[in-house]
Formats: C-alpha cells, sequence, structure tokens
C-alpha cells in the first residue's frame, strides 16, 4: 500500500542504496562518506489525531467506518517484512560492516517501532483479555459467591485499603510489574489523559488558535466534485459565518473548574475503561485479519476507503 507509511520506509532505503551503490563505484583514491540516512521529515504538530473517520448515516455507520479503516491501517503489518528484507539485502550487499553504527540502531529502531505498534501491543491486548477470562472473571464470579461481598462492605475503609495493599505486596516484583504494565495500575493512563485534557482545553478555550495564529478562509474545503460550485461556496460562507474573530465555532471561551473537572474525568473514562474494549475491536481483531489476508493472499489486497461524511 503506497501510503505515508510504506513511502516513508522505502525513501529511507532509497538514500542508503543509492550511497552502497556509490560506494562500490568508487575509485581507491575517492573519499568515501559513510553510508547513513538521507531521509528528512518535517513534523506537523496537530492538536488531535487526524486518522478518525465519520459517516453522514449516524453513530453506528461511523463505528463500522472506522472499523474498515482500521483494518486497512493493520494491513501496514507487511512493512515490517518489507524493513527486514531490505536491511537484510543492504548488509548483504555492503557488508555488515559497511554501514555505520547509528543506521543499524536507526534501521532496528524502525523495526522495533513497527513490531510494536502492530504485534506487541495486539499480543499485550490479547493476554489481557485471555487474563481476565481464565484468572480475573472466575476469581471475582467465585468471590461473589462465597459471600465477600457482604463482608466486604461489613469492613472499614481502613481494613479494605490494607487488604488491598496486603494483596498487591505479596506479589513478587516481577508480577508487580506485569500488572503494572499490563493493567492499568501503572500510572500511564493518568499521564495520557491529563495530556490529553491540556491539549483539549488549550483548543476548546482558543489558547492554541493564539499561538499557532487565526486559520486562512481563502481555499475552499476539500469536497467530492466541482468545488467551484454554489453549494461549496454556500457552505464555505456558513463555516464563516460559524467563526468568531477567526477562530472555529468550537473555541468557546474560557471554561469554570466544574467544566474543567468534567472534561478530565470524561478522557480518563475513555482511557482507563473503554481504552482496552476500543484496542480489541479496532487493532487486535484488524491486525488477526490483516496477519491471516497475508498468510493466505500474500500483499493481494483491496484498498478499503472509510466513509466520509458529507
Amino acid at each position: 500500500i503506497a501510503e505515508d507509511h510504506h513511502m516513508y520506509c522505502k525513501c529511507y532505503f532509497a538514500s542508503l542504496w543509492e550511497q552502497a551503490h556509490a560506494v562500490k563505484t568508487a575509485k581507491e583514491h575517492d573519499q568515501i562518506p559513510p553510508i547513513t540516512p538521507q531521509l528528512c521529515v518535517q513534523p506537523i504538530f496537530l492538536p488531535a489525531v487526524s486518522f478518525l473517520v465519520e459517516s453522514s448515516d449516524g453513530y453506528l455507520a461511523s463505528c463500522i467506518a472506522r472499523f474498515h479503516q482500521a483494518r486497512r491501517h493493520m494491513q501496514g503489518i507487511v512493512e515490517l517484512g518489507y524493513v527486514l528484507l531490505q536491511y537484510t539485502r543492504l548488509v548483504k550487499h555492503t557488508g555488515f560492516g559497511g554501514l555505520p553504527v547509528m543506521t543499524h540502531a536507526q534501521v532496528c529502531a524502525i523495526a522495533f517501532k513497527m513490531h510494536t505498534l502492530h504485534i506487541t501491543t495486539t499480543a499485550q491486548c490479547f493476554a489481557l483479555i485471555m487474563a481476565a477470562l481464565t484468572k480475573i472473571i472466575p476469581a471475582v464470579v467465585g468471590f461473589l459467591l462465597s459471600g465477600g461481598l457482604m463482608a466486604l462492605m461489613q469492613e472499614q475503609a481502613s481494613g479494605i485499603v490494607a487488604q488491598a495493599w496486603a494483596s498487591w505486596g505479596s506479589l513478587d516484583a516481577a508480577q508487580q510489574t506485569m500488572a503494572a504494565s499490563m493493567g492499568n495500575i501503572s500510572g500511564v493512563v493518568v499521564l495520557y489523559s491529563i495530556t490529553c485534557f491540556v491539549v483539549v482545553l488549550d483548543v476548546i478555550e482558543g489558547r492554541y488558535y493564539e499561538v499557532m495564529g487565526h486559520p486562512t478562509h481563502e481555499i475552499n474545503p476539500v469536497a467530492e466534485g466541482d468545488e467551484t460550485t454554489a453549494d461549496s461556496l454556500q457552505r464555505q460562507e456558513d463555516e464563516d459565518e460559524k467563526r468568531k474573530d477567526g477562530k472555529p465555532s468550537f473555541v468557546v471561551g474560557r471554561q469554570s473548574f466544574f467544566a474543567r473537572a468534567s472534561l478530565l474525568l470524561s478522557i480518563f473514562n475513555d482511557t482507563a475503561f473503554v481504552g482496552y474494549a476500543a484496542i480489541t475491536i479496532y487493532a487486535l481483531i484488524p491486525a488477526v485479519m490483516a496477519a491471516w489476508s497475508l498468510i493466505r493472499r500474500g500483499t493481494d489486497f483491496e484498498y478499503i476507503v472509510a466513509e466520509k461524511p458529507e
């Protein structure tokens, strides 16, 4: 799939191959520079990740469209094999010592990131689901059937905290590390929620646009068909009317303490309690489908474009 993911890897190795061929054809007295990647990426900072799709047919249709998009994204698992294949061929061409240590490290970092995105995260989610089905849920059911809930309600709060702390202390260091990394008790969820809260709050209250400047309205929005039609121009005029002082209509100004607290709790709830369900639906299942498709049909894949709002 010739998307940004693949094109990055392709351009990355293209610069390495160009230098490797130049080294092979260079004369003995020529000064040979080290084979290092020449690709330079310029980041574009956005207040939110811009991959969420939306359907005009409602919430359920949007969820289905997001699943189709996730399925297409997970097809990028083949890029891990592409990187390893290019790296193996390059090392075979130049020799292991023909590449600088930094180039070896950067290629390994790219492969590690792809493995983390497509395999490690889905494997961790699958392991947590299996742990819940085989250990946590049976233990909770047994606890409730044995009358443990009534006994817990009769204890004081200090006794509950002491019991929970004793249960945590009964685990060894490896078990505590595993529980913290696989569960929602490591503090990462809190840090992630606070980070998202700060970014979203800056967008809603308008601080993001004070730093980035006001958006221009000279370019018509991207739409299907002829963008010079009267309907397209009318939509642009309607959008301009919704803006205040050059800012989008969702910029509502400074929020109260309770509004900020509600936003933070909402983000924390989505992250802590809905995160693994979303990973299962939009990462684990599409990754398994992509891997099975690669095993059965190789790289023969139908490019699916998710729906867009009208």
